[in-house]
């Protein structure tokens, strides 16, 4: 898991980005996968304000559950996607605490335009 994942750097997939136009995540093969450089570190971890293109998406994705820590290892938890309200839609992936970063087990969401968003 700490080895061999994708990763997701783009910087319109920042949650603080807006763009013009959306994009989705529909073509993420199930995976795992890092948020990196421009991107951010880490899924972002808090509802978005509802601002259209936020992420270069319609419906933005972000963790509401906690980080694991290191001792906790791989772990389940919630993914939302924003839209009118925090939490319209639902997914659930797997993170793995790898020390100075994380990975996530994702899957393709669950229609256009969803997309995974990433922070600092």
């Amino acid at each position: 898991m700490c080895h061999g994942y994708k990763n997701l750097t783009s910087a319109d997939r920042k949650i603080t980005q807006i763009a013009s136009s959306f994009l989705c995540d529909n073509t993420l093969v199930f995976g795992w996968y890092r948020f990196n450089g421009d991107a951010g570190t880490r899924m972002a971890t808090t509802c978005p304000s509802f601002t259209l293109g936020r992420c270069a998406a319609l419906r933005q994705g972000w963790l509401s559950d906690t980080h694991p820590n290191a001792e906790e290892g791989e772990v389940s938890r919630k993914v939302c996607f924003a839209f009118k309200t925090c939490c319209s839609h639902t997914v659930h992936v797997e993170v793995k605490n790898c020390g100075s970063y994380y990975v996530y087990r994702l899957q393709p969401p669950p229609d256009c335009p969803y997309r995974y968003c990433g922070e600092d």
